[in-house]
């Protein structure tokens, strides 16, 4: 099948590994080999962890912070991640999405080599290039800030427009490529919300970039069954979904911290009196690992409050506020 194949692993991890190969018609590929038998030792793990979840449950912060979701949410991703054909096909699509609104050329996924594919097994282009966190700002001249914003971008595009993301943005796999893109690698944890939390967040994010007002914020959130025994208008919900995440979405990233935004979530949930919902704790879980990367390449960047990344979620009110600032935007 190959014209060559490497023995020893290029990298490792706990339920696979990945090797080099060569095809038949030339072109350098690797392939994600999954473990023999990992499937079973993954699942006594997940028990494990979903009882002492379940007794964490005794303590106000695990309960608003719903931990048992957490590991089910854990059970159900990693039950993606060892089905191989699920990761190829959600691989695929956001490579797809990436090309959508004909920009973002900066930024790739592997394309997936679909005839050389199995149930345990999948084969895809291989790129070459370094882990964001090895990236040493101004070694080789270029922007690493914009390489966080580029990243952050697309990330962002398809948490609130396309539906599936990517779940795990550890440095292992987001790299910064020897011709100057940016690659997303490894799509076993994927996540998606649903289409109700993704305005929650939209409105969210609009509101941080464009006017401050949290107050269209809140009819998004009742939509959502959160709120709706609140004794309280929509203004006041708005007052409180600011007071807990404006300081949060419009500040450095650099300073922004995965246990302040968790805090937060814990926090609302903790006033409204019900558990912090999964999804946005999922995502904040990716917002803490972008920080550590904007904390070394990009400081001083606000991500809540940068045009280019909300260039194709808010085009019209981008497009204003570009004109009025006479400040272009990136490519």
């Amino acid at each position: 099948m190959f014209s060559s194949f490497d023995d020893v692993p290029l990298a490792a991890a706990s339920v696979a590994q990945v090797h080099g190969c060569v095809l038949r018609d030339g072109r350098e590929a690797v392939i994600k080999v999954q473990r023999p038998g990992i499937a079973r030792r993954m699942l006594v793990d997940l028990r494990a962890a979903y009882v002492g979840a379940k007794m964490l449950q005794i303590f106000e912060f695990f309960r608003i912070a719903n931990t048992p979701a957490i590991i089910r949410d854990l059970y159900n991703a990693t039950m993606t991640e060892l089905n191989a054909a699920v990761e190829a096909d959600r691989q695929d699509r956001f490579r797809s999405n990436i090309g959508t609104f004909g920009d973002n050329r900066y930024v790739t996924v592997p394309e997936v080599y679909w005839n050389w594919c199995g149930p345990r097994v999948i084969c895809m282009e291989r790129l070459k290039g370094t882990p964001l966190d090895r990236v040493v700002p101004g070694e080789a001249g270029f922007d690493t800030a914009l390489l966080v914003r580029r990243g952050v971008k697309v990330w962002i595009e398809a948490v609130l427009l396309h539906g599936p993301f990517h779940g795990d943005v550890h440095a292992g796999n987001l790299w910064h490529l020897d011709d100057g893109r940016v690659a997303l690698l490894d799509f076993g944890i994927v996540g998606e919300l649903p289409e109700q939390w993704r305005t929650v967040l939209r409105e969210l994010f609009r509101s941080a970039l464009l006017d401050g007002d949290f107050s269209s914020v809140a009819s998004s959130i009742r939509e959502l069954g959160v709120s709706e025994d609140l004794h309280v208008d929509d203004a006041e919900v708005g007052r409180q979904v600011a007071e807990t995440f404006a300081p949060l979405l419009g500040r450095d990233l650099s300073e922004l911290r995965l246990s302040a935004l968790i805090g937060a979530l814990v926090s609302l949930g903790r006033r409204w009196n019900t558990t912090s919902p999964e999804e946005l704790v999922l995502f904040g879980k990716q917002v803490g690992y972008f920080e550590r990367y904007a904390t070394a390449l990009a400081p001083g960047w606000v991500l809540g409050r940068d045009p280019f990344v909300f260039r194709n979620v808010f085009p019209e009110e981008v497009a204003i506020r570009i004109a009025e600032s006479g400040v272009s935007l990136p490519d």
